[in-house]
Order: C-alpha cells, then structure tokens, then sequence
C-alpha cells in the first residue's frame, strides 16, 4: 500500500513551501535507524514532502516502521544505487534528497535547501554529515568524516533539481563508489552544486568487524569504478584523503582518535586491497 506523507499543491505556480521535495532511502535490515530517520523527516518545518523507501525484502520490522510513518514502501531486490534508481522513477518532487537509514535531519534542512538552491541558482547541494555516537569506534570515524567535511571535492551533492538527479541517475552496476560516479558525471554536464550550512546527522556502527568486512566488498567490487571513473577516484581513497597540515591540526586537538584513525586508516586498507585481491583471483578462476 503507497501512502504520503503530503499532498502536492496542484496550483501551476508554486511557492517555495509548496514545492514537493522527495526523499528517497535504499533499506535492508534497517529497523535500528530507520524510525528516527523518519521521525526528522516528519519533523521538518518543509510541509511538503514525500518519503520513498526501496526496500530489499527486509526480515526484520522495516516495512512495518515504512507504512506506521506513511511512507510510500516498494521492494525490490538489487544494489543501493537500483534501489535510488527506481524512487527517482517514483519521486513526484520538484527536489530529491538522497538519504540513508541511518541518517537523520534536523528540522530546517529542506526548507534551507530549497532556499539555498533558488537563491544561487544551482543544481545541487552538499550536506556536511555530523556523526552520532557514544562508542570508540564511532568516534574514530567521526574524526574521518570531519576531515572530509573541510574537503568540499570529497563530498557528495544530496540534495538535487529531480530533472538533474533524473537525467543522470546512479550507475546501477556499481556497488560502491556510485555516489562519486554521479557526481563527477553531474560536473562534466557542468552543473554547479555548493556546500549547504545544514548537515545530516549520521549514526555510526559501533562494530570494527562490520567496518572491515564492508571494505572486503568495496575492493572487491573498486575495478569496476577504476575503469570507468580512471585516476580520479585513488584521492578520494587513498591513505590520507586530506592535506598533511589539515590532518596534523585534528590531530593535535584529538591525540588518541587521530592515533585511533591512523590505525582503523590502516586495517580499511588493508581489508580493501584483501577484496582487491580476491576480485583478480575470482576472475582468474573463471568465476
């Protein structure tokens, strides 16, 4: 059953607060984030919104928190970027924001995007992501997406024109790194996006094992977006994706997380060429 969260104004001239923004969110096992995460979506100042869950035959309560916070729920099998794919087909929104389960939204995020947008005339948007934890780990990763947040040519646009994100679309054939496909194709069609001073809040895990096994799956799918993508992805993974003086700076104010992301730098690394190495190995036995 389809359900929205609002009704789109039908009048031909629209006014900012009438504007219908989509906001699409890939999902698979996602009950221990996803209710806060429609929570700050219903608690945005924007009334106009649709909520667009593409879910992959989740187990677990995901479906039940979708349909109790009136989200429109479709399921389907496939990657995240199949799964963003098919909300962009869906999304009736003049906007379309690109968020994760375990993403939340403080409540003047879209009305600030819409704004934003019309206001420099762009196609795009860039939120900063502010991380949520309590846990060491958590932290430590934290400390990483800090680093990223001060290096705007490492972050990805969220927040989109639809006719933009609908005439570009995410690689479906790509299982890690289509986030930063989509921008770089977004820039050669010499759209034009700028960092927003809203930010996304993000849940992190609490789970080392989590965090290396899911660099194993990145490397073994990294050939894929080296050939299509070429030279331009190694700075954004590579050891130290930040200036050296950057780095240090951070360091200096938080001693023990940056000693803690040199070390967690180090094992993501090595769990990635460990993927690297297995995606040669795989094809080489005809797998």
């Amino acid at each position: 059953m389809l359900y929205n969260l609002t009704t789109k104004n039908q009048h031909d001239e629209e006014t900012s607060q009438e504007q219908l923004v989509s906001i699409i969110i890939p999902t698979k096992n996602s009950e221990s984030y996803l209710n806060e995460c429609l929570t700050s979506i219903k608690q945005q100042i924007h009334p106009n919104i649709e909520t667009i869950i593409v879910d992959s035959y989740s187990k677990d309560n995901t479906q039940t928190m979708a349909q109790t916070n009136n989200a429109i729920f479709i399921q389907q099998k496939g990657t995240a970027s199949k799964a963003r794919n098919t909300g962009i087909k869906q999304s009736k929104g003049k906007y379309i924001f690109l968020l994760d389960a375990d993403h939340m939204i403080p409540p003047n995020t879209v009305k600030t995007c819409i704004e934003t947008i019309q206001k420099n005339n762009i196609e795009a948007l860039i939120l900063p992501e502010k991380s949520i934890t309590t846990s060491s780990w958590g932290k430590i990763i934290a400390f990483e997406h800090n680093l990223i947040a001060e290096e705007p040519s490492l972050a990805m646009p969220r927040f989109f024109k639809a006719e933009v994100l609908t005439q570009l679309g995410e690689d479906e054939d790509l299982v890690f790194g289509e986030d930063w496909d989509l921008y770089q194709r977004f820039k050669k069609q010499h759209f034009k996006a700028v960092v927003s001073t809203e930010h996304i809040l993000h849940k992190e895990t609490d789970s080392l094992s989590k965090i290396l096994i899911k660099n194993i799956f990145y490397g073994r799918a990294f050939k894929k977006l080296v050939k299509k993508q070429g030279a331009t992805i190694y700075r954004r993974y590579t050891f130290l994706p930040v200036p050296t003086k950057k780095f240090i700076k951070h360091t200096i104010n938080h001693p023990s997380v940056g000693a803690g992301f040199i070390f967690l730098r180090f094992f993501r690394i090595l769990f990635f060429l460990i993927g690297v190495t297995t995606s040669f190995v795989r094809k080489d036995n005809g797998e």
